[in-house]
């Protein structure tokens, strides 16, 4: 009997702790970094810097949420899903945010044309960002919706666990990044330089950590999704 849930858990535990054995590295190579900066008094090694566009951490990134968007594609081709081909276009949207920086482009060219002012702790930028993102997931949202709404009962286990894992990068690369914008302005000298640091390193370590989940769960799926398809 094929079970209505096609995920190879092995295959997924396996690749999980390969994606987090290098994130851990990249973390770890991260905070020495700062404290290599901090005692010698130097700049950090941009290479190094998880926070960076062009660093180690975010390209590592960027090649998750391609691939995830690739073996999503994949898995609704072998499965003729519309739950996974609309999650795949999410992670597509997000890998094209990451590699062009749609979000940050767009939010300054709204905040010239709509003149946005800071508020409260959060500058005029990070409003245009927010706003920004808020149109990026409308891009999604309807698609998503309505995969939702007309697939069968047993396709969407699936996509509600990896609506969780992308409500989680979310969670980090949205609500963490603007406290990580606005907490440090609370405090002055080294308490808001070390609030800058934890936050940071948080923001971008928890995107590392469910991004990784993120490929070796969509990976399991359409692995599974194969080989239900070939025993059929």
């Amino acid at each position: 009997m094929i079970p209505p849930f096609p995920l190879r858990a092995d295959i997924a535990r396996k690749a999980f702790l390969g994606l987090v054995a290098c994130d851990l590295a990249l973390i770890a190579a991260h905070l020495a970094n700062v404290a290599f900066a901090i005692l010698k008094e130097t700049s950090m090694i941009a290479m190094l810097d998880i926070g960076l566009d062009d660093g180690l951490a975010e390209q590592f990134n960027k090649a998750k949420w391609l691939v995830a968007a690739l073996l999503l594609t994949l898995a609704a081709t072998f499965s003729r899903q519309r739950i996974l081909a609309a999650l795949a276009l999410g992670f597509l949207v997000a890998f094209l945010d990451d590699a062009f920086r749609l979000h940050e482009t767009a939010g300054e060219a709204l905040v010239v044309a709509l003149d946005l002012k800071p508020v409260f702790l959060l500058r005029a930028q990070d409003i245009g960002e927010l706003a920004s993102w808020g149109a990026l997931g409308a891009i999604v949202f309807g698609p998503l919706t309505w995969a939702f709404l007309t697939a069968p009962r047993d396709e969407r286990p699936i996509g509600y666990h990896l609506l969780a894992v992308i409500a989680a990068l979310a969670f980090f690369g949205i609500a963490v990044d603007m406290i990580h914008v606005a907490l440090p302005q609370l405090f002055s000298g080294p308490a808001a330089w070390v609030t800058n640091i934890l936050l940071g390193t948080l923001e971008d370590s928890g995107e590392m950590l469910f991004g990784s989940l993120a490929v070796a769960y969509t990976g399991a799926a359409a692995f599974g999704l194969y080989r239900r398809r070939r025993v059929v």
